[in-house]
């Protein structure tokens, strides 16, 4: 009977209605070109090759590892991605209702503020099973030096889900350090553990290259998605109020914020180089989460003084994240494509059965999962050779360049028509290009509009006779 006190009442229906939309939203999913990327190189590369790549990419492996299974016998694309996903951040929510400090209106808001409800469980990238394994690191605070193997082997795999998760494992690290230090309880193999982790992330990103353009700063755009992006001047109040008031709580109480210090600067560090997305910036929430957690889970010491100060504004970001919406150049590309349906009207077209289609942008790349092995090839046009994991190219190339403000600049060689071209042979491109091509005088082809998809048409390539 104690299962339906009050309390627990509370968190079974939030659970069940979290559960509900969530599930909904999942299923409704269209996968856009950064999920899709990392199951095509979960299907087309070996572990050591993923591992290799990590450089590159600028993230770690393990989200790759458990996608192989799936990627390499196509099973269920997208919804074996997308559910596993979802496992993981439900995980998380179920650890942060049983195990956090909080009471149940504070798990109630941060269980439907936007990033727990719209982007983490949704969107399938390696960001889920980072904040699962962070939580349950924080649920283990207490226990860690009774555990401290386990708790070292948490911190590894957690450090290799992405670098957002990577910054959390150093700062626990440190503080896991520090307390075996203080309370003389060195364990040498829980020390090992974490400096294999450490030496494993340090292979996979040491002299990392993101293929996408760096910006020197960290901007508005990043310090807007910490409350509601749009209205920086209310964002900047609200940040110097939290700020000072959290002062004079650390102060009372003597509490030096280990783990909130150092996240924030290594999220800062990462930012001054890389403006990042959504998915990046709403860790800000999750370390303050963690930190709140921490501070206010402390057992057997000296009692929290003015403990309402870290509660209010852990509710009044959640607040404010349950009206946070993305901006709308971002909703279409990541909430709104239509690539799964696109991908399903291909295949169903007679026509485009053994069609060769070149793409020209990352993006379009969203496909890539649906029409593998099915008689279709893509063509990366920014190389000239069939579209793969390797996205680089779309970047830069002999083709294709990125400018200084981020916009991608085309340069059209008909060398590639040529290359590629039959009687099956198709372009998809944006309308904002439309003018473009049909402005481009051939001696040798012509483009005609074969299917509107909106924001997006596929032409057909034909030689003029």
């Amino acid at each position: 009977m104690k299962l339906f006190k009050k309390q627990n009442l509370v968190m079974i229906i939030s659970l069940l209605l979290w559960i509900t939309v969530t599930l909904i939203r999942v299923f409704n999913h269209s996968p856009w070109y950064d999920e899709a990327h990392a199951w095509t190189i979960a299907e087309q590369l070996n572990l050591f090759e993923i591992i290799r790549l990590m450089r590159l990419e600028g993230h770690t492996f393990i989200w790759y590892l458990l996608l192989m299974p799936f990627a390499k016998t196509n099973f269920m694309y997208p919804y074996s991605m997308l559910l596993l996903n979802w496992i993981f951040c439900f995980i998380a929510i179920l650890i942060l209702w049983l195990k956090s400090p909080f009471n149940n209106w504070i798990k109630f808001l941060i269980s439907f503020s936007f990033p727990f409800l719209a982007m983490y469980p949704v969107v399938a990238r390696c960001y889920a099973i980072g904040i699962m394994l962070l939580f349950m690191l924080a649920a283990m605070d207490n226990k860690k030096l009774e555990h401290p193997n386990w708790y070292a082997l948490l911190l590894v795999v957690c450090a290799n889900t992405s670098i957002m998760a990577g910054v959390g494992a150093f700062a626990l690290g440190i503080k896991f350090l520090y307390e075996m230090i203080k309370e003389k309880k060195f364990f040498l193999s829980s020390v090992v553990i974490s400096l294999f982790g450490a030496v494993l992330v340090l292979v996979q990103l040491l002299n990392s290259q993101n293929s996408v353009i760096f910006h020197k700063t960290i901007g508005l755009q990043m310090f807007n998605t910490l409350f509601i992006n749009g209205l920086g001047v209310f964002n900047l109040i609200c940040f110097c109020i939290f700020v000072i008031l959290l002062l004079i709580f650390y102060l009372r109480n003597k509490i030096f914020p280990g783990v909130l210090i150092i996240t924030y600067i290594g999220l800062c560090l990462i930012f001054n180089h890389y403006i990042g997305g959504y998915w990046h910036h709403f860790f800000f929430y999750v370390y303050f989460i963690i930190s709140c957690w921490l501070i206010l889970d402390k057992t057997g010491e000296n009692p929290i003084r003015l403990k309402h100060i870290p509660i209010f504004i852990l509710i009044a970001v959640s607040l404010l994240y349950l009206f946070f919406k993305p901006d709308k150049e971002m909703f279409d590309v990541v909430w709104k494509n239509d690539y799964t349906n696109i991908s399903k009207n291909i295949l169903s077209d007679e026509n485009l059965k053994n069609a060769r289609i070149i793409l020209y942008r990352t993006y379009d790349n969203a496909m890539m999962p649906y029409l593998s092995g099915k008689g279709i090839k893509l063509i990366n046009y920014c190389t000239g050779n069939l579209a793969d994991y390797n996205n680089r190219a779309y970047f830069l190339s002999d083709y294709c360049a990125i400018d200084t403000q981020g916009n991608q600049l085309i340069v059209f060689k008909e060398s590639i028509i040529d290359k590629w071209f039959n009687d099956s042979l198709y372009l998809f491109t944006t309308k904002k290009i439309q003018a473009e091509f049909m402005s481009f005088h051939s001696k040798k082809y012509k483009y005609s509009v074969y299917k509107d998809f909106g924001s997006i048409y596929l032409w057909k390539v034909d030689k003029i006779k």
